[in-house]
């Protein structure tokens, strides 16, 4: 799967939904709307979200609960919230996950800046 296969995944799956990255590279924006667990499908940093400009991921909207395994975020440039922004009263969890590469040009929050919800880092790095 591709940066475009995921967003066709995200786009199409139904809450709750697990999406499986293959080993890669996945460039984007993503703009997380749903209930969704993304997850390497291998060990961790064998697929990885790297920022286009913006936040890497994002989480807006409320009563969500989002997982994220055994990714890379890296590469985002935003002014709060380079590799995650969570903005939304939602759950966010980024479990096994490396964050690098990640800026905050004009807030906190380089790796991750949240201003409404909760967000739950286990055996993560920066």
């Amino acid at each position: 799967t591709d940066a475009a296969g995921l967003k066709a995944a995200l786009s199409d799956a139904p809450a709750g939904a697990v999406i499986e990255l293959e080993e890669g590279d996945y460039e984007g924006a993503w703009h997380l709307r749903k209930s969704v667990t993304l997850r390497a499908a291998g060990e961790r940093g064998d697929a990885s979200l790297w920022g286009t400009g913006g936040s890497v991921v994002r989480v807006t909207d409320d009563d969500l609960v989002v997982k994220i395994e055994r990714l890379t975020i890296g590469d985002g440039n935003a002014e709060t919230g380079g590799g995650v922004h969570l903005s939304g009263f939602s759950r966010v969890t980024l479990d096994d996950c490396l964050l690098e590469g990640n800026t905050a040009t004009g807030g906190p929050g380089g790796a991750a800046a949240v201003e409404a919800g909760t967000l739950t880092l286990k055996f993560c790095d920066a």
